[in-house]
């Protein structure tokens, strides 16, 4: 064997081996693309809802969005309509995924988009301080460039056990 045949199989080798541990590591592609949504705005919030509907309970997690309109009875949370829970994605699918803005705006709002058979919602959403209680304020922009905001109060025993009906 001459000299460069040597190199030339100790190269193909070394070429090999770097291919073999290569594909053997695990890929961090995959998490590495996966976003969570903020600690700030995770928690379980509540509004008083409007008319008979009773309350509006907003569950935010680090992959979820749940919304859902009913009433607080002996402690625990009656749906008294559909409940829709929907995966962040990167893309907003009809009550499947909702996308949720990778920066606060200059306002300090994050930008949570969903979307259901009727139409696409656009809310802006931020965690507030109001006479010294955290809030979540949640501004729905409609398509009539109207917009209504609401604020959200967090889940605790005291509204649980308010017995609403």
């Amino acid at each position: 064997m001459t000299r460069l045949h040597k190199q030339l199989l100790h190269a193909g080798l070394a070429l090999m081996t770097v291919a073999t541990v290569g594909a053997a590591i695990p890929g961090t592609t995959a998490n590495a693309a996966t976003r969570t949504v903020p600690q700030s705005l995770r928690n379980t919030w509540f509004a008083w809802g409007k008319g008979d509907g009773g309350a509006n309970r907003v569950k935010i997690t680090a992959k979820t969005y749940t919304n859902t309109l009913g009433v607080y009875q002996h402690g625990k949370w009656r749906v008294n309509s559909e409940k829709h829970t929907l995966k962040l994605g990167k893309k907003v699918k009809k009550n499947k995924t909702f996308t949720l803005s990778k920066k606060a705006d200059k306002n300090g709002y994050r930008t949570l988009t969903t979307s259901d058979q009727y139409s696409k919602y656009v809310m802006k959403v931020k965690r507030v301080k109001v006479h010294n209680k955290t809030k979540l304020k949640m501004v729905t922009k409609f398509s009539d460039n109207s917009k209504r905001t609401d604020m959200f109060f967090p889940v605790t025993k005291k509204i649980i056990n308010t017995y609403m009906d």
